[in-house]
């Protein structure tokens, strides 16, 4: 039988606590230290990745809080400019129109005044025509009677302004006073001695001295004589007259154009 000796065991007993303190001390004690921190810093991490979580759902919220409100003012600036547009494209539409119509208008005023000329030309190359073949006619037909017969109509009208207009007598005397007594006679027909003589007479009289004349001969002038004396003109011939007749003819044709514009 095993004596059990009771110093045996406490020093059995105590060397089994020095070893498991000893072991405690140099390998549990670093090992539960090194676990102590793995789990706080497993709980910080955990921490800082639900604060992270947390963050994430903040600034995910933040994104579309302001996405939301990026959308809503993006719909109202397309809106806005869509209106914006819509009121251009009007505005465009309407000026076309005006201008349209403003180019119509003045393409009628346009033809009409082109066809007024076109009228006006027809009527001028009528009225030539009409004035030309009278002239023409009376060139062929007038007897020297009507040419001589506008030589004594001038005289007489010379006469009759020498008795009643005296202030345009004054004014032909200034006009000579400081000129040659001359006067320019253009006549269709040559005049005879006595018709000269008459009208260096009358003229003579009318001037206050005595005149001579410078006499030309143009049969375009078909009857009768112009005169100049001084600064005064004086035309008794069918060619004044025919442009006479051409203005009277000229008044009538345009007064009817403007009755049928009316």
């Amino acid at each position: 039988m095993f004596n059990i000796d009771l110093n045996t065991i406490l020093a059995q007993l105590i060397n089994f606590l020095v070893l498991a303190g000893l072991l405690y001390f140099l390998l549990f004690k670093n090992a539960i230290k090194r676990g102590k921190e793995q789990r706080e810093k497993s709980l910080r991490e955990s921490q800082e990745l639900e604060q992270n979580v947390l963050a994430s759902e903040k600034l995910k919220h933040e994104l579309e809080v302001e996405y939301q409100k990026i959308d809503e003012k993006a719909r109202t600036i397309i809106e806005q400019e869509r209106e914006k547009f819509k009121g251009e494209a009007n505005h465009i539409i309407i000026k076309a129109q005006l201008d349209a119509d403003k180019l119509l208008q003045q393409a009628q005023q346009e033809a009409q005044v082109l066809q007024q000329k076109s009228f006006a030309e027809f009527h001028e190359a009528i009225i030539d025509t009409v004035i030309e073949s009278s002239r023409i006619l009376l060139d062929q037909t007038a007897p020297d009677e009507i040419h001589h017969s506008l030589v004594n109509q001038m005289n007489q009208r010379i006469w009759e302004m020498g008795k009643k207009e005296v202030q345009t007598i004054e004014t032909i005397r200034k006009s000579l006073k400081d000129r040659e007594p001359l006067v320019e006679l253009i006549t269709a027909k040559a005049l005879t001695v006595e018709e000269q003589g008459t009208l260096v007479r009358t003229f003579s009289a009318l001037a206050d001295r005595n005149i001579r004349l410078d006499v030309e001969v143009d049969p375009s002038l078909t009857a009768g004589l112009q005169v100049r004396m001084g600064d005064l003109m004086f035309d008794n011939s069918y060619q004044a007259k025919l442009l006479m007749l051409r203005e009277q003819i000229k008044k009538e044709f345009d007064k009817l154009t403007v009755e049928e514009n009316a």
